[in-house]
């Protein structure tokens, strides 16, 4: 049988899709959504919560920020590397 706690734990993909619709919402002030943050990635060194954390500040739900990411989306002479351009079309067009 399971310990009752266990049966609550989240892996790691789960927080970060917790994490990441946290940061999308509009319905949280910024230091409650960096504080959520710095308590779920606080001991993850992996990509995969570099990544997230990296997510989370391109999902704020912030009208300059969009229009800087879009820029960023549609410029021809971007060198950037086609996993950062395509994490950031995801974030562009993450639906809350």
């Amino acid at each position: 049988m399971t310990e009752p706690d266990s049966a609550f734990k989240l892996d790691p993909a789960q927080r970060y899709s917790v994490l990441k619709t946290y940061f999308a919402c509009p319905h949280f002030d910024i230091e409650q959504k960096r504080a959520l943050k710095d308590a779920v990635l606080k001991d993850d060194t992996t990509d995969e919560g570099k990544i997230c954390e990296k997510a989370c500040e391109l999902l704020l739900p912030d009208a300059a920020l969009k229009e800087e990411l879009w820029k960023q989306i549609n410029d021809a002479e971007s060198k950037e590397a086609l996993k950062d351009l395509t994490q950031r079309v995801t974030c562009f067009f993450q639906r809350k």
